[in-house]
């Protein structure tokens, strides 16, 4: 038997454990529980036997249909077979003298209990609230609308730049020839097989700080925010007419500026009907969020909960005292 089933059979007979230790008790000497034993299918002959328990063929076959196709497939193997319905025996033979000797009882093995409990009763709840509901076309919709930006994304491209700073014409003119002659020393150079040729030039020449270092690369933009920061004509120049590799210089308003394209992503485009599943899927968490929420909403409210957030920040931490002990304002 696998760990994890072995902490879903021992979480099941803690729980049973926890729901008798509600029940009212008598006064006097707390009368001894009697361990929950297993429900186990009566029909077929028995394989094996514990205390008043019988382990039937058809109770084996469950268990084992329960590990899946590739545990079944493996036992044609008697030896297997054996092995499995003694990981059976054990563990409730194990189970049982864990029960007599009082670990049930123990505040780890109830405080597992409660993660387990409260696992259980979120996705029951959460279910019968949300999972009931339907999703019509409307709301996949809805959904798509004010998700659209995210399904649908416009192309974008990547620059490299060389900046002159210009404050009149003259300079403007300066710029322009220097660029002119730093565009020809690299294209030369990349035809004698120098990639870095830009990167370089953008180093030695760049009057732009915040990119001279790193080879004058930008980010990838889409066409707004490139006209945004250098204009419609250098956006429409650089994403209408210029291909991945190409140089143009252009004129901003304080600046003159030797680009090179070196990278293009084309648009995604993604229709109502190519995102329905994720849409659903997104509808269905959007609504369990928010009935998490409401049920929280109503526990609090049943159950008369506060909050003194004053005192929460009062409790020293860290270096000031030990985490949790508490102090009273002077």
């Amino acid at each position: 038997m696998t760990d994890g089933r072995k902490c879903a059979g021992w979480v099941a007979v803690s729980a049973l454990a926890l729901v008798s230790a509600c029940k009212p008790q008598a006064s006097g000497p707390a009368p001894v529980r009697p361990y929950p034993a297993p429900e186990l299918a009566s029909t077929g002959d028995m394989v094996a036997k514990l205390d008043d328990a019988k382990i039937t063929g058809d109770e084996f076959t469950k268990r084992l249909v329960g590990q899946g196709p590739s545990a079944i497939d493996r036992m044609s193997d008697p030896a297997r077979r054996k092995q499995f319905l003694e990981e059976q025996v054990r563990f409730e033979l194990l189970a049982r003298e864990a029960w007599a000797k009082g670990f049930q009882d123990q505040p780890d093995m109830i405080a597992e209990l409660k993660k387990a409990i409260v696992q259980k009763y979120l996705r029951t709840v959460l279910d019968e609230r949300v999972d009931s509901l339907p999703i019509s076309e409307t709301d996949l919709a809805a959904t798509y609308q004010a998700n659209h930006a995210e399904y649908n994304k416009p192309a974008t491209i990547r620059l490299s730049q060389i900046v002159r700073r210009v404050n009149n014409d003259g300079d403007r003119k300066k710029a322009h020839a220097l660029l002119e002659r730093l565009k020809a020393e690299i294209l030369a150079a990349e035809k004698k097989n120098k990639p870095t040729a830009f990167g370089e030039a953008a180093r030695d020449n760049s009057e732009d700080e915040g990119t001279r270092m790193g080879g004058g690369e930008l980010q990838f933009m889409n066409k707004e925010e490139l006209t945004g920061k250098y204009g419609k004509e250098v956006a429409d120049m650089m994403f209408e007419h210029a291909a991945v590799g190409d140089m143009v210089i252009a004129d901003a308003s304080d600046a003159t500026v030797l680009f090179k394209k070196t990278g293009l992503r084309n648009a995604v485009v993604r229709t109502l009907e190519m995102v329905k599943p994720q849409l659903r899927a997104r509808v269905q968490r959007d609504r369990r969020n928010m009935a998490f929420d409401a049920l929280f909403a109503e526990l609090e409210k049943k159950h008369g909960v506060t909050y003194d957030l004053d005192a929460l920040n009062r409790i020293p931490l860290g270096n000031q005292g030990k985490i949790g002990t508490s102090t009273r304002a002077p």
